[in-house]
Protein backbone atom coordinates (compact mmCIF):
# COMPACT_ATOMS: atom_id res chain seq x y z
CA UNK A 1 0.00 0.00 0.00
CA UNK A 2 1.27 3.63 -0.75
CA UNK A 3 2.21 6.19 2.18
CA UNK A 4 -0.88 8.76 0.83
CA UNK A 5 -3.16 5.69 1.14
CA UNK A 6 -1.82 4.33 4.42
CA UNK A 7 -1.87 7.98 6.15
CA UNK A 8 -5.32 8.82 4.26
CA UNK A 9 -6.96 5.56 6.08
CA UNK A 10 -5.13 6.21 9.34
CA UNK A 11 -6.79 9.88 9.64
CA UNK A 12 -10.08 8.43 8.40
CA UNK A 13 -9.94 6.01 11.39
CA UNK A 14 -9.26 9.03 13.88
CA UNK A 15 -11.79 11.29 12.08
CA UNK A 16 -14.54 7.97 12.63
CA UNK A 17 -13.45 7.51 16.76
CA UNK A 18 -13.75 11.25 17.19
CA UNK A 19 -17.32 12.04 15.76
CA UNK A 20 -18.59 9.23 17.56
CA UNK A 21 -21.29 10.87 19.41
CA UNK A 22 -20.85 14.22 17.86
CA UNK A 23 -22.70 14.57 14.91
CA UNK A 24 -25.44 17.27 15.55
CA UNK A 25 -28.72 17.49 13.86
CA UNK A 26 -27.47 20.81 11.69
CA UNK A 27 -24.58 18.27 9.98
CA UNK A 28 -25.75 17.09 6.42
CA UNK A 29 -22.18 15.48 5.45
CA UNK A 30 -18.42 15.34 6.48
CA UNK A 31 -15.93 14.48 4.18
CA UNK A 32 -11.61 14.31 5.09
CA UNK A 33 -9.46 15.76 2.31
CA UNK A 34 -5.29 14.62 3.03
CA UNK A 35 -2.74 15.83 1.52
CA UNK A 36 0.46 13.38 2.32
CA UNK A 37 2.80 15.99 1.33
CA UNK A 38 1.98 18.69 3.29
CA UNK A 39 1.16 16.49 6.62
CA UNK A 40 -2.12 18.26 6.27
CA UNK A 41 -5.78 16.81 6.20
CA UNK A 42 -8.94 19.31 5.66
CA UNK A 43 -12.63 18.34 7.45
CA UNK A 44 -15.36 19.58 5.12
CA UNK A 45 -18.62 19.92 7.38
CA UNK A 46 -21.47 20.79 5.45
CA UNK A 47 -24.05 22.60 7.50
CA UNK A 48 -27.81 22.37 6.78
CA UNK A 49 -28.50 25.82 8.82
CA UNK A 50 -25.78 27.72 10.46
CA UNK A 51 -25.21 26.96 14.13
CA UNK A 52 -23.56 29.25 16.91
CA UNK A 53 -22.54 26.27 19.03
CA UNK A 54 -21.04 24.27 16.27
CA UNK A 55 -17.34 26.09 15.76
CA UNK A 56 -16.30 24.54 19.43
CA UNK A 57 -17.23 21.18 18.82
CA UNK A 58 -15.72 21.06 15.07
CA UNK A 59 -12.14 22.37 17.22
CA UNK A 60 -12.49 19.38 19.73
CA UNK A 61 -13.25 17.41 17.22
CA UNK A 62 -10.01 18.39 14.92
CA UNK A 63 -7.87 17.93 18.13
CA UNK A 64 -9.51 14.45 18.61
CA UNK A 65 -8.33 13.64 15.28
CA UNK A 66 -5.36 14.77 16.29
CA UNK A 67 -4.89 13.06 19.03
CA UNK A 68 -6.12 9.56 17.41
CA UNK A 69 -3.82 9.86 14.50
CA UNK A 70 -0.94 10.56 16.80
CA UNK A 71 -0.38 13.93 15.21
CA UNK A 72 0.18 12.73 11.96
CA UNK A 73 -1.16 15.48 9.97
CA UNK A 74 -2.14 18.80 10.97
CA UNK A 75 -6.12 19.22 10.69
CA UNK A 76 -8.28 22.12 9.97
CA UNK A 77 -11.79 22.42 8.91
CA UNK A 78 -13.73 23.96 6.33
CA UNK A 79 -17.48 24.53 7.01
CA UNK A 80 -20.15 25.50 4.53
CA UNK A 81 -23.79 25.85 4.75
CA UNK A 82 -26.50 25.20 2.04
CA UNK A 83 -29.77 23.60 0.95
CA UNK A 84 -28.05 20.71 -1.08
CA UNK A 85 -24.74 19.30 0.14
CA UNK A 86 -24.50 16.39 -3.01
CA UNK A 87 -23.93 19.11 -5.57
CA UNK A 88 -23.43 22.64 -4.60
CA UNK A 89 -20.40 21.62 -1.65
CA UNK A 90 -16.96 22.19 -2.15
CA UNK A 91 -16.15 18.94 0.02
CA UNK A 92 -18.02 16.26 -1.80
CA UNK A 93 -15.31 14.71 -3.64
CA UNK A 94 -12.94 14.04 -0.71
CA UNK A 95 -13.45 10.41 1.51
CA UNK A 96 -17.05 10.58 3.20
CA UNK A 97 -17.22 10.19 6.88
CA UNK A 98 -20.86 10.83 7.51
CA UNK A 99 -23.88 11.63 4.76
CA UNK A 100 -27.25 12.19 6.55
CA UNK A 101 -29.66 9.97 4.93
CA UNK A 102 -32.06 11.61 2.32
CA UNK A 103 -35.77 10.03 1.62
Amino acid sequence: MNQQLELENKVVLAAVQALFGAVTPSMAAITVQVDGEREEAVLHVALKHADATIGSLLEEIADDVNQYSEDAVAVTVRTWVGDDWTTDWPGLDFRKLYAELRR
